[in-house]
């Protein structure tokens, strides 16, 4: 009979060759008794690349071999109880070569087996995972191995949630995993538990949530433990009364969260995360200064999903000069900056990313950014979390961002989520404990007495309460915001609306307290059916105390008009003045946007876009400053047959600084026949030096040729071909030739070839 031991060393893969063993026979074994209404999928995928860099005199090549192998069972063991079995195999193998014939080959392998058990009924539901991810293994069975250093994770779940409507809803979920490597001893060895349960109950008008969570992460290599415990209740209801005329609505809601770090027989550096109140975007190239616009997608917690700015840091989204950043709650200290992205960066080492770091105490037009020592700050690429770490000198603020200073990356990528850290080394054999309590309160109510009346009441309050071993901290935010509106309708084809509304703000750090005052009208004209303005005006006075700090006017034209079947035409035009009393400045800004869209005929359509702006600051005691730019953008859609179809773009731009940048595009799409599509995309980008060559008169002779052209310019071929050899089969053949010309002439070109099958 085996022993216990070496029956659970079987059964939680403690050694890999029975792992893999004992996934290979489950599969197999529960793949003989499928049937009809079960399933086994699969899919292979080989991917050949091979790519060369020539750029003054010296050529780079390399060549990539990535196999990826995936075969998945579904099977449905009764009605209620399923079972999904899933074994994974990855293989990259690259090889490069330097102008002087230096070669470098590097292989990484991963293997992924997981299984999970699900019961599912009209009570409840309940699943139980296990899931090996397999780093730097030698898989001699595929002929595979690999230059990587092993590392594997384990990880086990279980969760179960009950699904009847009318009683309360409860979930309980536990997870538990392991990251270590194979050394003897250990150089990286932690585990973490999570175990986390969550009440739900819904009485008429009134939802009432409670959740507790217990997260404990052991490092066994340096013998610390960190243990968070978060406590949280949230009761909230929405009411309506007097036949919908009052609207009521709140919420409340309390959170405890106690933390926990203890250090064994050595000096520990804790990672502490900022909790983040917004994340803050731009795209400036001069990005030492001005105000970021809120992007709060940026700190959502998911580090996969594009924001909607898609900030593309990579190869065609003008890659450099990305403002990325966010706002703490409170001004605390930092130490790193984690940037994650949408795929992995695998070239950070041979194209480093150079990333600035900027810190300021507030985010308006007229902030001024500080960097970071550039000399202090180090960038690193984690591959398997697909994060920018950059670190840097600890320092306390409200506001941080990052800017991609150069050009340096050739795939595309985008970013996802920043995160704050703060860096804590707590001594040996000590504990350090912390305690933050948070109260939220709002609650909002509106009053229609009549049909063109509406009055509303927003209250909001926030309460923060830090404790530590050694210090104590609390804090408090109120606003109070009432806004009254008038809705008339003028005549048959006129309608307007006024609003008044007062903002009162009290912060527990400032001494005195914020009001903003706020008054709006807006007038809708719409004469005939093909025609529809829109004209608005707003004045704002914030103050603080009894003195004003500024005054805002902004006035806003929208058009939109067809004159003609198939002609649309859209225009819109701000103008916004500020006189900032604090820093005795005065703003004068101008924007005009329009856009026109003719389709000229059932397979052609033309769009033309004109965006300007044009911005002056008068300073008392100092120089005035005024900038404008325009963007100017022409597209052609042709489409003669449903297979074929063609895209021809321009666009001209025009910074601040005078810089002056022009793009031409071309796309065709043609679906050949039922299994060849071939899709061709070419790009050329040119930015000339300086902006001797153009004066701010637009004339065709500086739209057009750039006859006296010097500068940059850089252009892009990418034709693919992807043919469908069968149901299973899919061959799909790319080539990319970039060619960029400056002070230096740079080529890549790319071939990629790629066998795909699916079962």
């Amino acid at each position: 009979m085996p022993k216990a031991g070496m029956i659970r060393k079987i059964l939680f893969c403690g050694d890999m060759t029975n792992c893999r063993a004992v996934a290979l026979v489950l599969i197999l074994a529960l793949s003989q008794s499928v049937h009809a209404e079960d399933s086994i999928t699969g899919s292979a995928q080989i991917l050949w690349r091979s790519t060369s860099t020539e750029a003054d005199r010296e050529k780079d090549k390399s060549i990539d071999l990535h196999q990826v192998y995936n075969i998945n069972l579904n099977k449905d063991i009764t009605s209620k109880v399923s079972f999904a079995a899933d074994m994974g195999v990855n293989s990259t193998k690259t090889r490069t070569e330097d102008t002087s014939g230096d070669t470098d080959t590097t292989r990484t392998t991963r293997l992924f087996p997981q299984f999970r058990l699900n019961v599912a009924n009209e009570y409840f539901d309940a699943n139980w995972g296990y899931q090996l991810d397999e780093r730097g293994l030698d898989l001699d069975l595929l002929g595979m191995s690999s230059d990587e250093d092993r590392l594997t994770n384990e990880t086990w779940t279980g969760s179960i949630s009950t699904n009847l409507n009318e009683y309360p809803k409860l979930r309980i979920r536990y997870d538990k995993s392991r990251d270590f490597d194979d050394l003897s001893p250990h150089k990286e060895d932690t585990r973490s538990e999570v175990h986390e349960e969550t009440f739900d109950y819904t009485y008429r008008f009134v939802d009432v949530t409670a959740r507790h969570l217990e997260d404990e992460t052991a490092n066994l290599v340096d013998d610390s433990t960190q243990t968070a415990t978060n406590d949280e209740a949230r009761l909230q209801f929405a009411k309506s009364l007097w036949a919908n005329r009052i609207a009521t609505s709140g919420s409340y809601r309390w959170s405890d969260v106690k933390q926990k770090s203890v250090t064994g027989s050595q000096d520990v550096e804790f990672d502490i995360k900022r909790d983040a109140r917004r994340g803050l975007y731009a795209k400036d190239t001069a990005p030492i200064d001005g105000e970021l616009s809120v992007e709060q997608q940026l700190i959502d917690g998911n580090t996969v999903v594009r924001t909607p700015s898609a900030i593309n840091i990579g190869a065609r989204g003008s890659e450099d000069e990305h403002n990325i950043g966010a706002e703490l709650y409170d001004s605390e200290s930092v130490a790193k900056i984690y940037v994650y992205t949408d795929t992995v960066y695998a070239d950070n080492d041979r194209n480093p990313v150079p990333w600035a770091v900027y810190s300021a105490d507030d985010n308006t037009p007229a902030t001024t950014w500080t960097q970071i020592g550039a000399a202090g700050v180090i960038t690193r690429y984690v591959e398997d979390k697909r994060r920018f770490e950059i670190s840097f000198p600890s320092i306390s603020r409200k506001y941080f961002k990052v800017v991609n200073t150069a050009k340096a990356i050739k795939q595309d990528l985008y970013v996802t989520e920043i995160e704050l850290i703060g860096v804590k080394i707590q001594p040996s054999d000590t504990t350090d404990r912390n305690e933050i309590t948070r109260e939220n309160i709002v609650f909002n109510a509106g009053v229609r007495p009549t049909d063109w009346l509406n009055i509303t009441y927003y209250f909001t309050e926030d309460e923060n309460k830090t404790d530590s071993d050694s210090d104590s901290d609390k804090t408090r935010e109120s606003s109070h915001n009432i806004s009254v509106r008038g809705d008339l309708d003028l005549s048959a084809t006129m309608a307007a609306w006024a609003q008044i509304q007062r903002r009162f703000e009290k912060d527990s750090a400032e001494t005195e307290d914020r009001t903003t005052d706020t008054y709006s009208l807006h007038l809708d004209y719409i004469p005939i059916d093909t025609l529809i303005t829109g004209l608005s005006f707003n004045h704002s006075e914030p103050k603080k105390g009894s003195e004003t700090e500024s005054r805002t006017s902004t006035s806003l034209l929208h058009i939109v008009a067809i004159p003609y079947k198939g002609v649309e035409l859209t225009i819109d035009g701000n103008l916004n003045y500020t006189d900032n009393l604090v820093s005795d400045t005065e703003t004068f800004t101008k924007t005009f946007d329009s856009d026109l869209r003719l389709e000229l005929t059932r397979t052609l359509t033309a769009e033309f876009r004109y965006t300007a702006n044009q911005a002056t600051t008068n300073v008392k005691d100092g120089p005035d400053i005024s900038g404008r730019d325009f963007n100017f953008e022409s597209e052609i859609y042709y489409r003669p047959i449903r297979s074929l179809y063609f895209r021809s773009s321009y666009e001209l731009q025009r910074g601040e600084g005078g810089e002056w940048t022009g793009i031409n595009q071309y796309n065709i799409n043609w679906i050949m026949t039922q299994k060849l599509r071939l899709n061709l995309d070419y790009r050329q980008k040119r930015t000339p030096e300086g902006k001797q060559h153009y004066s701010s008169d637009l004339t065709w002779n500086h739209l057009s040729p750039f006859q006296h052209y010097s500068g940059a310019v850089t252009t892009t071929f990418s034709p693919d071909l992807t043919w469908n050899l069968s149901k299973i089969f899919v061959l799909r053949f790319q080539y990319n030739r970039n060619r960029e010309k400056a002070d230096v002439v740079t080529k890549t070109e790319t071939f990629t070839a790629t066998l795909s099958a699916r079962f």
